[in-house]
């Protein structure tokens, strides 16, 4: 990103994963350049939450990721019970931004405030 700004003086959007979104962040801060960039996110984390909410990253699509493991699990046990499921089924795509972001339902599409996963191997 360094050396795009370098190149590009004049760009108006930083676009990309949501960790260029969070790293952008800070470099636009460190350089005086926060607010006169915008920054985008192509999928949603906590970080680009915290950053929409912090009005530091503009706006980034969800998926509903909780909800597609919620469904994917429903579909599964349905079909191991041999019940009738769906072929093609997913929740609703839409961009969360500063207009929204303190109205959507945030547990679908972010693990619960203070969630660590635990991973074990057993022998």
């Amino acid at each position: 990103m360094e050396d795009t700004l370098e190149a590009h003086p004049d760009i108006k959007y930083i676009v990309g994963t949501a960790v260029t979104a969070e790293a952008a962040v800070g470099l636009l801060r460190a350089r005086g350049l926060a607010g006169d960039i915008n920054i985008m996110s192509y999928y949603f984390t906590p970080g680009v939450y915290q950053g929409i909410r912090r009005q530091q990253i503009l706006a980034a699509p969800t998926d509903s990721s909780v909800i597609q493991g919620r469904v994917a699990i429903d579909q599964a046990v349905r079909i191991l019970e041999g019940k009738d499921y769906l072929r093609h089924v997913g929740p609703k795509l839409y961009v969360i931004d500063g207009d929204n972001i303190n109205s959507f339902e945030r547990d679908t599409s972010l693990a619960p405030n203070g969630f660590r996963p635990t991973f074990s191997v057993e022998p």
